[in-house]
């Protein structure tokens, strides 16, 4: 474990990847590229380019998780790759997980349809926004 988190280190969970690298690529508000992975954001949804709300969300993110800082991703131990080879999970940045982040700051939806798949639909941030 990288040392930069500290106490975050242990918010993973579970039994699938727990890592910490950087980050290279911010592609839309709840996928991000590291040197090795391509992270999609368990249970929430970001606009798409050319939908409303695109460059807020993607903005959001980025400043959370700047382009060369270090995030702690925790994989999904119920669905781990999602589609286009991404992983799926949670991200921590600066100390706050961006999954959450991005719902709170009305950046996303939260994804109903996979509440009965994802390790976090019981977490705090999921059942607040209808998991």
């Amino acid at each position: 474990m990288n040392s930069a988190f500290g106490a975050d280190s242990s918010k993973c969970t579970g039994t699938a990847l727990c890592i910490t690298d950087k980050v290279t690529k911010i592609i839309d508000g709840d996928t991000l590229y590291t040197k090795k992975y391509k992270i999609r954001l368990s249970l929430v949804n970001s606009p798409e380019k050319n939908q409303t709300g695109f460059a807020e969300a993607k903005a959001f993110t980025s400043k959370l998780c700047p382009v060369g800082s270090t995030l702690l991703f925790d994989q999904d131990d119920k669905q781990k790759i999602y589609k286009f080879g991404r992983v799926l999970g949670k991200v921590f940045c600066s100390g706050k997980n961006l999954n959450a982040e991005l719902l709170y700051n009305n950046h996303a939806k939260i994804s109903k349809e996979y509440c009965s798949v994802s390790e976090f639909s019981g977490e705090s941030w999921a059942i607040k926004h209808g998991c």
